[in-house]
């Protein structure tokens, strides 16, 4: 119990010692007094809309998931229109606080406190030191529930239990549904399975946990749109058009901007430096860690 109780406290000291973090580096964002993007106010606007009865995708269009405007509905209803800039600030940190807490409990997981303490603070860092990071954006939600779901799969030294890889799935799920292109990390629980050489048996029930969970939240959606007449136009919004947006460019233009995305993040130049000393140690100490945690880390870094 002791040691329970010590575990305990230690997580409540990172996560206050996080959020405090998270909190003096955005205090001019935190105390400013109007919307700092337009897509803050096109989602409050979309929110507005889905409050009085419009339906996403039919009454008003837009190429992003559902996710982001069932957030900002949220929102409306608990604050009122009066107070959602607050709302939304309140929900920035929240949801940024309580992703770099998730982080730090998986690196806990197949590193060590110190290494995931560390992980955590270049998080809170990184989301601080570019003002993109400030904003409740679709990315700002959706790494919540990405990280939950990896957490999930982690837990307990890889056990792998049922419920675990139940709620991996169920977490992923939303994520998808914050952004669409996050279902490639569907792919992370059989690649690192097959790869260990687990049995059949086990990777069948292993999946079927993390399928069921997976397809739970997606098809309530489906379902949702369905009765509203508007299942085809949340397939084509989320699925098809993103195949468009994807493919309609370039090698050349794909990697052009790819050197501008370094060049915007170039704040971002310390974190990209201990990102590299970390896969150079990485692999540097590969045999001393586990077949299992080398092939899952090595997956999830690939995808």
């Amino acid at each position: 119990m002791q040691y329970i109780s010590g575990i305990t406290q230690t997580n409540l000291r990172v996560f206050v010692f996080l959020l405090l973090s998270c909190v003096l580096l955005k205090l001019t964002y935190i105390f400013g007094s109007s919307f700092w993007s337009y897509e803050e106010l096109f989602y409050a606007m979309g929110a507005k809309k889905l409050l009085g009865g419009s339906i996403l995708y039919k009454d008003f269009i837009d190429m992003k998931p559902p996710g982001i405007y069932v957030v900002y509905a949220a929102l409306v209803k608990i604050s009122g229109e009066a107070n959602l800039l607050y709302a939304i600030k309140i929900a920035t940190l929240f949801f940024q606080v309580t992703t770099a807490f998730v982080l730090y409990r998986i690196a806990a997981e197949i590193s060590n406190r110190k290494n995931a303490l560390i992980s955590a603070v270049a998080f809170i860092a990184a989301l601080s030191v570019n003002r993109t990071g400030w904003l409740l954006y679709v990315f700002t939600v959706t790494l919540l529930p990405w990280a939950f779901s990896i957490f999930f799969l982690v837990r307990g030294n890889f056990r792998l239990r049922a419920a675990d890889l139940f709620y991996s799935g169920f977490f992923l799920a939303l994520a998808v549904l914050c952004s669409t292109q996050f279902i490639i990390f569907a792919a992370l629980l059989p690649l690192s399975l097959l790869v260990t050489g687990i049995p059949a048996r086990q990777f069948f029930f292993s999946s079927s946990a993390f399928l069921t969970g997976f397809l739970l939240p997606l098809i309530s959606a489906a379902a949702y749109f369905y009765r509203h007449a508007a299942l085809y136009d949340w397939y084509w919004c989320n699925f098809v058009w993103i195949k468009y947006y994807n493919g309609g460019q370039s090698l050349l233009a794909a990697g052009q901007n790819l050197l501008q995305s370094f060049v915007s993040t170039y704040t971002w130049i310390p974190l990209y430096v201990l990102a590299a000393f970390g896969a150079l140690n990485f692999f540097r100490h590969r045999k001393e860690i586990s077949r299992q945690r080398f092939v899952f880390i090595l997956c999830l870094g690939g995808l």
